[in-house]
């Protein structure tokens, strides 16, 4: 299998995990649904079109990656697969497992600086999730095309036309160099090198000191990279 395959593999044991996929509506909603702010013009033009302030923006985008955070320490891999390791084949556990909860922080973040609905994360060729990753895990280019994502979605998310106007021929070379790029780290570099050290434990619970070494400066890269490009 290719680094490439690889990674696409890996990206698509994620996806089928539980919970990882996030409904925009519902989580703008929990967002903002106690604040002053319209919900309605929240969902239907994204937050930076509706006027929220880059200040609560960020404390609310900064209280997801704390919370998703603090998930992926304590939740074992076990916990969160039905039916164990057969259903995802070669794709070690803890790889799928921390992969999973990038997913889920990326999808809360892409929607909070005000991408529409991201459906069908399952596809391992979704082209916003695996750009998001790249930017996360550091592969070189990812940034280009979250500027892509961010101007295109700004333009035409109340047209809810946006993913129809990222065309293969616009996304597809840095998406497949993204892939090429994090199969590399995931493969010859070995997971533990790319991502951290894992506790051997049963059910592949991943440490504390991986989240706070690894996972939330790469929500961080995210966060920084939304908010330089709608601000």
């Amino acid at each position: 299998m290719s680094e490439e395959n690889f990674f696409v593999s890996t990206l698509e044991a994620a996806s089928k995990l539980p919970l990882v996929r996030i409904d925009r509506n519902d989580f703008l909603t929990k967002q903002f649904k106690n604040t002053e702010y319209d919900i309605y013009d929240i969902i239907n033009k994204g937050p930076v079109n509706a006027g929220i302030p880059k200040e609560k923006l960020r404390k609310i985008a900064k209280g997801v990656i704390k919370f998703e955070g603090t998930q992926v320490t304590l939740i074992s891999t076990a916990a969160g697969l039905p039916g164990g390791l057969a259903m995802i084949g070669t794709v070690p556990a803890d790889m799928a497992q921390y992969m999973g909860y990038l997913i889920r922080t990326a999808q809360k973040l892409m929607y909070l600086y005000g991408m529409g609905d991201i459906n069908d994360i399952s596809d391992g060729s979704k082209s916003a999730i695996i750009i998001a990753l790249g930017v996360m895990l550091g592969a070189e280019g990812a940034n280009n095309g979250i500027r892509a994502l961010c101007k295109s979605f700004a333009a035409n998310i109340e047209k809810k036309i946006a993913q129809k106007t990222l065309t293969k021929g616009t996304l597809y070379p840095i998406v497949k160099k993204i892939c090429a790029q994090l199969g590399i780290k995931l493969t010859k570099q070995g997971f533990a090198k790319a991502v951290g050290k894992t506790v051997p434990i049963i059910g592949g619970i991943v440490s504390g000191g991986l989240t706070a070494a690894t996972f939330i400066p790469s929500c961080n890269h995210l966060l920084n990279a939304l908010e330089e490009e709608m601000y």
